[in-house]
Formats: C-alpha cells, structure tokens, sequence
C-alpha cells in the first residue's frame, strides 16, 4: 500500500492540476473574446470566474508541483505509471494556460 502511495498523490494533484487547467483555459479564452455571452451563459462564466482569478497563480503553481512529482515517480518506479495520457494533459492545458496568461494583456482585461 506505501508503494503506490506516492503514485496515488501524483494521480490526483495532476487530476486537480488539469481539471483546474482546463477551465481556466475556457475562461481566459471567453475572457479574451471581443463580445459578451447574454443570459444564463453570462451567469454560468461568472460563477466560473473565481477559478480564473486564482487561476494566474494556481495553475502554474499545481503544474510546478504536478512536474516534481511525475519526476519523482518515473525516478523511483522506472517508468513503470500507467497514468502517461493524465501527465500529457496535465503538462499540455497547464502550458497552454501559463502561454496565454503571459502573451495576452490578461490582468489588464481582468480589471
């Protein structure tokens, strides 16, 4: 049980790392669009938002820590996780987040 106990914590800091990743990206993303979305689309975004907001420091956060842990577990394990399509996503939707936050002018448009 101590064994995969390290692959367990890995497992679920990725899951978090892309799950949190993957709606901060459809946030920056209806953020970044030039028009506003009427009705319940508006409402349902901006009970999103707080993800967003937390989202600048948290995603690079969770991905910095996602990344010392998959270290750790092919270091220890040699390669042998099966969970190599939840790090490529994790890895993928947290760069694409990180790249937008740094190429748009997002906290401008934020405020």
């Amino acid at each position: 049980m101590k064994k995969n106990m390290l692959v367990k914590v890995k497992n679920t800091v990725c899951g978090i790392t892309a799950v949190w990743a993957g709606i901060a990206l459809v946030e920056y993303i209806v953020v970044l669009l030039p028009f506003l979305f009427p009705g319940i689309l508006f409402d349902f975004f901006a009970f999103f938002g707080v993800f967003l907001i937390y989202g600048v420091y948290g995603v690079p956060a969770c991905f910095f820590l996602s990344l010392l842990l998959i270290r750790a577990v092919r270091k220890k394990y040699k390669n042998e996780d099966t969970a190599k399509r939840l790090n490529i996503v994790t890895v993928v939707l947290s760069v694409a987040v990180i790249a937008i936050t740094f190429l748009t002018d997002l906290n401008s448009r934020l405020q």
